[in-house]
């Protein structure tokens, strides 16, 4: 290691690239520089009851392997061919750029997703991808709509997809919701019957309430979470869904009102408060930080919170 200035430099392991060590995860291939705290945040500690065993179960059901690897995989390479030429890469020294980095380093990513702003007209963000490659994707309207964090909410909830390696088979059910091309062709229509389509669904609706209950965590806070979730149903457009209808049964994500609720009561657990305060202790030297780890602003040793965006490093 070298010093400048005030920061340390590191090279990262995988690339070779110098970086300050205050960036959490490297400025070229996205690695993160230093392991995480041993007692940081992990997806047990946030995964809904569901989320977990699908998951397993889905993995195990042999057809569905080769239908990603058919058509899951190639294309998230054309999506990607396409963010690279049409969309904003996120990258430094942006605030997005610095949250997206702050919130990776909470949940313990090993690296950060490739991150994109989209010139899309929804409401929406999403992951996209393989877990070993994934993808980021904020459409360009949400930059103007939500508060600093809501944003933070909203990232944190998207990495927490990465984090749990939620995201190829994300892209499978979305092709299910979707009816796209992959449930109609021949070779996959017979493999993708309807008790796996729908157990592919309700799986993605207990990830989305894992993500959610993440985000919880990030934010310390459920009020931001649930301003987040009041602006995307009331400025989304959609049709709304209600909480255990049939309706919402053939979705990929709860009704709003049924994520809102889960997330208020995880935010009440015990679960939720010892995992706050590990979190805490884990974090506690960062709070002495002379580099804000989420806005980028220099600020006092001696203060927990931070004068520029008034965020504090627990």
């Amino acid at each position: 290691m070298s010093a400048s200035g005030t920061a340390t430099e590191v090279v990262c392991r995988f690339c070779g690239i110098y970086n300050r060590t205050d960036r959490v995860f490297c400025l070229s291939c996205r690695a993160r520089l230093e392991p995480p705290p041993a007692i940081g945040i992990a997806p047990n500690d946030f995964a809904s009851p569901d989320d977990r065993s699908t998951l397993d179960a889905l993995r195990a059901t042999e057809p569905l392997p080769r239908i990603l690897s058919k058509f899951v995989v190639p294309d998230s390479r054309k999506l990607e061919a396409w963010l690279v030429k049409n969309a904003s890469r996120i990258a430094p020294p942006s605030k997005l750029d610095t949250l997206l980095r702050a919130c990776g380093d909470v949940l313990g990513l090993d690296a950060l997703p490739r991150a994109y702003v989209a010139p899309f007209a929804q409401l929406n963000a999403f992951t996209a991808g393989r877990d070993e490659a994934p993808l980021l994707v904020i459409c360009a309207p949400l930059l103007n709509m939500l508060g600093y964090m809501e944003m933070e909410g909203l990232l944190a909830h998207e990495l927490a997809h990465v984090r749990s390696k939620h995201v190829l088979y994300h892209s499978l059910a979305e092709s299910i919701a979707s009816g796209a091309q992959i449930v109609t062709s021949q070779y996959a229509g017979g493999l993708l019957n309807l008790p796996v389509r729908m157990l592919m669904l309700n799986w993605y609706r207990a990830s989305e309430v894992s993500a959610d209950r993440a985000a919880t965590l990030v934010l310390g806070d459920f009020r931001p979470f649930e301003s987040l979730m009041v602006k995307l149903a009331t400025q989304g457009g959609g049709p709304a869904i209600q909480g255990g209808s049939l309706a919402e049964l053939l979705q990929t994500h709860p009704a709003f009102e049924s994520r809102v609720r889960s997330a208020k009561e995880f935010y009440s657990s015990y679960e939720f408060r010892a995992t706050r305060a590990r979190m805490l202790s884990a974090d506690a030297p960062g709070a002495l930080a002379s580099i804000c780890k989420y806005c980028g602003a220099t600020k006092p040793t001696t203060e927990v919170f931070c004068p520029n965006c008034g965020h504090s490093s627990g």
